[in-house]
């Protein structure tokens, strides 16, 4: 009798669990209740409405457009949209067949919302003023897998609200709730007439409000004002938005053509962006912002984000003059950002006094005029040197890094602190020891992971020391020197350890430094022939100069003759001849003849590059030889 008790129990919680779950196509089928594919319904506000908190609604690829205005007074079919319920988790990106979330695929199978009432396929007069919005009860919703795209938001009234002119594809004022959208594509919507913002999304958020945006694509929004792809303002409290792995393109406004936050006395906006790019976004005027502008009463914390070609007056990211503004941006890439007049001064981080800035581990194209100090670790690329795989927008390999600048120069401490796990990809955020600068880890393997390179003067000489954790398939190091850090000579090499993952420790001394700054480019070079640098150290030099010596012939096969003038004339001098890998072959004591000269057997050493050290007890002068 008790097992026929416990099946019973069990094939009811099946039925309910069956039931709680809504199934949506474009045509209903069956029944067209929503009870399962074969009875799906076609009328997806229905089902939204028909469910409970924890229930899901799944919807099949197709088109759909709002059927359920914001208030049922309302006499304007473009007030129609879709209400989200309070815990009532939406999905798109359906087959039709599928019996688990797992097997739908949101890319191969679009779920349009269409904000496209007069069906001319673009965003224009006579169209939805919003695709969707809250009313107030939508705390724990879920929308997942859907093109949110076609809405114009240019009405003068305000329905439950929701201004007419403001957050054409989402709109949510003047609430606390919390939501979560994700797998999104927000495109081609738009904003219009006087003081209105937020052309995709328009938030108004009140108390402890928290918005979660992840892998959601904002694309050619644009607003009349501000926040072209995203408005974010705090009514009372400290709402959140959090935008984790998204990309924020061709947003267009008048400031804070990407995002624009904005907080008031007391009421603090958080905003968190997290392995997210920024691409050409364009703001029109002041106060500006191209990608970001953050207003007074804001906290904004950026971690690896990528900002490439994004411009204004006042640059990739502008700020409210007042106090109560405050950034903190960490392993981010900021690369060919302009002001809207092409000229590249000040353009990765806009004038922000009184606000308060923590830039660190960033790559800039040109030095912030807030942070210059070297213990933030920033590092400035004004020559713009290649950082990206392709920097065509339409690129699957859009703004993924090649090695070097960015690679390895990131610190974790603002990874794991954020609880990044994954980059924008969905690889592991931290690959190779080292996080990388900006939204994509390398997905190359490192031939070299560098942990220290340093240089310093022993004994008149340059001793070159570096440290690194692993190495694969590197073949050797090559050491260059330069007197004007651009012209570069090959001054030795070192042979690599092999393949290894834990720490190796490598020097080379350069024993005849030139006088004045010697600058020294440590290079790696593959077993298959490419190469990477991996540093750049400068020593200073204040040594005589050689002009009291002259050696001939050079290069020597069998002997060399030393001719010494001037102050170096003694009657004991002391020769050294040490090969470029720092092993002394020949050291003695030898009085020059009548004429200041000396003549030095070399048929005995092995052909090659060696430094000749001459010292007369007062005065070091070094020479470099060949032999062959």
């Amino acid at each position: 009798m008790k097992r026929i008790y416990i099946l019973t129990i069990c094939v009811a919680l099946l039925s309910l669990s069956a039931s709680a779950q809504k199934y949506v196509k474009p045509t209903s089928s069956g029944t067209g209740d929503g009870s399962s594919w074969a009875n799906a319904s076609a009328d997806l506000q229905a089902m939204i409405n028909a469910s409970s908190t924890g229930e899901e609604v799944w919807v099949v690829a197709g088109t759909y457009k709002p059927t359920e205005k914001l208030l049922n007074t309302s006499v304007d079919d473009r007030d129609k949209t879709f209400i989200l319920r309070t815990g009532v988790k939406i999905y798109g990106g359906f087959v039709g067949t599928e019996t688990l979330l797992t097997e739908r695929d949101v890319v191969a199978n679009e779920t349009i919302l269409s904000g496209d009432l007069n069906s001319d396929n673009m965003a224009s007069t006579g169209d939805y003023y919003h695709i969707v919005t809250s009313a107030g009860n939508s705390t724990g919703a879920v929308l997942d897998g859907f093109t949110l795209q076609n809405a114009f938001a240019d009405g003068s009234g305000t329905v439950l609200n929701a201004d007419q002119n403001q957050g054409a594809a989402i709109n949510i004022s003047d609430e606390i709730t919390s939501v979560t959208f994700r797998n999104l594509i927000i495109q081609n919507n738009e904003t219009s007439g006087s003081g209105n913002g937020g052309g995709g999304v328009y938030l108004r958020l009140s108390g402890s409000s928290n918005i979660v945006f992840d892998k959601v694509t904002f694309d050619t929004n644009k607003a009349n004002a501000s926040g072209g792809n995203l408005y974010f303002k705090s009514v009372t409290g400290s709402p959140t938005v959090t935008v984790s792995n998204s990309k924020v393109f061709r947003g267009g406004g008048t400031s804070g053509a990407g995002f624009y936050a904005l907080g008031s006395s007391g009421n603090v906006s958080e905003l968190k962006i997290f392995n997210t790019i920024f691409s050409q976004n364009r703001a029109s005027s002041n106060p500006g912002g191209g990608a970001m502008y953050l207003g007074g009463y804001t906290n904004t914390t950026i971690v690896n984000c990528t900002f490439y070609n994004n411009s204004n007056v006042n640059g990739a990211i502008a700020f409210n003059g007042a106090s109560h503004t405050v950034l903190n941006l960490y392993n981010s890439i900021f690369n060919k950002n302009s002001k809207s007049s092409g000229n590249l001064s000040s353009v990765d981080i806009g004038t922000g006094t009184g606000a308060t800035l923590d830039l660190r581990s960033n790559l800039f194209q040109l030095t912030p005029s807030e942070d210059t100090d070297s213990e933030y670790n920033n590092t400035v690329n004004e020559t713009a040197t290649p950082l990206f795989l392709s920097t065509d927008i339409n690129s699957g390999d859009f703004m993924k890094l090649v090695e070097g600048m960015a690679t390895q120069k990131g610190d974790n401490t603002f990874v794991t602190a954020n609880s990044i796990s994954t980059d924008l990809a969905g690889n592991s955020r931290i690959s190779s020891g080292t996080v990388d600068l900006g939204a994509y880890e390398f997905e190359g393997t490192l031939a070299v992971e560098l942990q220290s390179f340093n240089a310093r003067i022993v004994n008149n000489g340059a001793l070159l020391e570096w440290k690194v954790a692993s190495e694969t398939d590197n073949a050797k190091f090559i050491i260059k020197r330069s007197v004007n850090g651009s012209d570069f000579e090959i001054i030795g090499e070192v042979y690599s350890k092999g393949n290894h993952n834990q720490t190796q420790n490598y020097s080379f001394t350069d024993f005849a430094p030139l006088k004045g700054d010697n600058y020294y480019q440590l290079s790696q070079i593959d077993k298959d022939g490419s190469s990477e640098d991996l540093g750049l150290k400068v020593l200073g030099f204040d040594i005589s100069t050689s002009d009291d010596v002259y050696i001939y012939p050079n290069p020597a096969s069998d002997f060399v003759k030393i001719k010494i003038n001037g102050g170096l004339t003694s009657d004991l001098i002391k020769i050294k001849l040490v090969s470029l890998t720092g092993n002394t072959v020949l050291s003695q004591q030898v009085k020059s003849n009548v004429s200041g000269e000396i003549t030095l057997e070399v048929s005995q050493y092995a052909p090659g590059v060696y430094v000749l050290v001459i010292d007369n007890g007062k005065t070091v002068v070094k020479k470099e030889i060949v032999l062959y």
